[in-house]
């Protein structure tokens, strides 16, 4: 914030699944949950706190909404994947986000599906996956599988309330995938694209993202596209800036 001249109100955080205390190490995968109180959430509310100076809302979920250079509106919703939907001494970590939280969304950020109201564009950002992204889970006793257990509902909340891109994270690797969705199938069915990009990680260690360069990524909106880019970090000041790009892909969007 200090080098690029930002305020608190150009950033957005949003849980992962080891920020918040569900257990005495909540850093340690496979740890049972064994507090699922408002302890669990008090170091992350107190981050927030520090941050923004207000007290989160009881989702630690939150949202802006952007006025960009060429005028078009961007709403960016922070999720918080990492509410358990478990009881004590179940596995922490595993991805849920309830349909309060959602409807705590449309409530705040006045979202319709009115075609008669502007729309902006609108970006959802969470931790955890939202479609499958492992090539295979393995099964094995005391793991889950990768994508928020409630994906179904997730997913047509976001055909519904037409939500154009999602950012997530969680896997320490880069994806891009479009999916589109129908909220009903008759013989005229609206189709509604959704794109899920993963950014990547900036700093984790070698040893969670093998063969795999650190990455950013870059969100740039103009009038009627979005580009959402890749890029890797490299200690080696030979490689190119063009060679440098993972992936990019265009979102053509249409101002109503």
């Amino acid at each position: 914030m200090s080098w690029a001249k930002l305020t608190p109100a150009h950033v957005l955080v949003c849980p992962g699944n080891h920020d918040l205390a569900f257990s005495k190490e909540p850093w340690t995968k496979g740890t049972p949950a064994t507090d699922l109180s408002a302890n669990s959430s008090a170091e992350y509310t107190h981050f927030y706190e520090t941050l923004y100076e207000v007290k989160p809302n009881n989702f630690l979920s939150c949202g802006r909404r952007f006025c960009v250079p060429d005028g078009m509106i961007v709403d960016v919703v922070s999720l918080n994947s990492s509410v358990l939907q478990q009881v004590p001494d179940a596995f922490q970590g595993q991805g849920y986000l309830g349909a309060p939280q959602l409807d705590e969304v449309n409530r705040t950020m006045k979202w319709s599906r009115d075609p008669k109201r502007p729309k902006a564009f609108r970006v959802c950002m969470l931790h955890h996956h939202v479609v499958p992204i492992i090539h295979r889970e393995h099964p094995e006793l005391g793991t889950s599988a990768s994508v928020v257990h409630d994906a179904g509902a997730l997913t047509r909340w976001l055909t519904e309330y037409e939500v154009n891109l999602v950012l997530r994270g969680h896997m320490h690797l880069p994806s891009f995938i479009k999916e589109k969705r129908a909220l009903d199938y008759p013989k005229q069915a609206e189709w509604h694209e959704i794109a899920v990009a993963a950014l990547g990680s900036s700093g984790v260690d070698a040893t969670h993202r093998p063969n795999q360069p650190n990455n950013y990524g870059i969100v740039e909106f103009a009038r009627n596209q979005v580009v959402v880019s890749v890029r890797r970090i490299s200690a080696d000041d030979a490689i190119a800036n063009d060679q440098r790009l993972v992936y990019s892909s265009t979102l053509k969007y249409e101002e109503p």
